[in-house]
């Protein structure tokens, strides 16, 4: 029966040696090379064309003062003159100020 105890004793090592993990070779790979986002370019705004405005005689601001025009408005609905430190940072889109 020593042939039978050899192979009972075995039996657990090969039991254990089948459980066992074979180690596979590590494969490296070079990462992707990294993509930036590249940002838009600005935007840049060149000077505003030349625009003709018909602004009547009698409505300029008195020298030393000036008057945001709209233009496309009546004469009557525009605002009043008044100093230029005031209104030169009111100016809304579409409107001039006329220094007199």
């Amino acid at each position: 029966m020593p042939s039978v105890r050899l192979v009972l004793a075995a039996l657990p090592l090969a039991a254990l040696a089948a459980c066992t993990v074979n180690p596979r070779p590590v494969v490296v790979t070079t990462p992707p090379p990294v993509v930036q986002a590249t940002p838009a370019p600005p935007v840049v705004m060149g000077a505003p064309a030349a625009v003709t405005i018909d602004v009547p005689p009698g409505q300029y601001p008195a020298p030393g003062s000036c008057r945001i025009w709209v233009p496309g408005v009546a004469p009557a609905n525009q605002a009043p003159s008044g100093a230029c430190d005031d209104l030169q940072n009111r100016v809304p889109a579409g409107a001039v100020l006329l220094r007199g």
